[in-house]
């Protein structure tokens, strides 16, 4: 797992929001919601796209640092960056 200090926290990422609920798409793992997020948006749409989902989720664009999760599956790697992030 990638810490806050191992990542640059300010990089964009792209995740699927569901359009109706808002609720984004997240893998369970050690009792905490990972959101499934990528580096780049063209990912994202492909990932989307596999999983049969679009009509029902739209890309949510924002930085690590600004997202409402402190822990992410991005790029198929676990991201945790705590609560010590300054906004």
């Amino acid at each position: 797992m990638k810490s806050a200090s191992e990542i640059d926290v300010n990089q964009h990422i792209y995740a699927l929001q569901h359009i109706e609920s808002g609720e984004f798409i997240c893998l369970l793992q050690d009792g905490h919601d990972y959101l499934a997020c990528f580096s780049d948006g063209d990912t994202a749409l492909q990932f989307r796209t596999e999983l049969g989902l679009q009509e029902h989720v739209d890309l949510f664009a924002t930085t690590l640092d600004h997202s409402p999760f402190r822990h992410f599956w991005l790029d198929g790697e676990s991201v945790e960056i705590g609560q010590e992030v300054a906004r």
